[in-house]
């Protein structure tokens, strides 16, 4: 199933999704999460790098910090964050553009 959750005019999308797990073999319990990890298009990430005029052998250094732990660097392909890390296509929040109006 899938349902949208957020009211019409609202800036984000917001859903409710429920999937079926019988007879394939994962045990699931109260509590349980699913993580989901959408990535960008391949495709659509090369022409974006094409438009930058970026080697898709570009590596990153990128300094992650996450709650809790220390920062640590992990090296990545350009083509890898722009498909797996960033959402380089998707909309810009309301709010983001409330940043931009501070800031301008």
């Amino acid at each position: 199933m899938n349902r949208l959750e957020s009211g019409e005019g609202y800036d984000r999308d917001i859903r409710h999704y429920e999937f079926d797990i019988a007879n394939r073999g994962l045990d699931y319990s109260l509590g349980d999460c699913l993580a989901v990890y959408p990535h960008n298009q391949p495709h659509l990430v090369h022409k974006f790098m094409d438009d930058l005029k970026m080697p898709t052998d570009t590596v990153f250094d990128i300094q992650r910090a996450d709650a809790g732990k220390s920062a640590y660097w992990e090296r990545m392909k350009a083509d890898q964050v722009f498909e797996q890390v960033l959402d380089v296509f998707g909309k810009p929040s309301k709010r983001f553009y409330e940043f931009l109006g501070i800031i301008a």
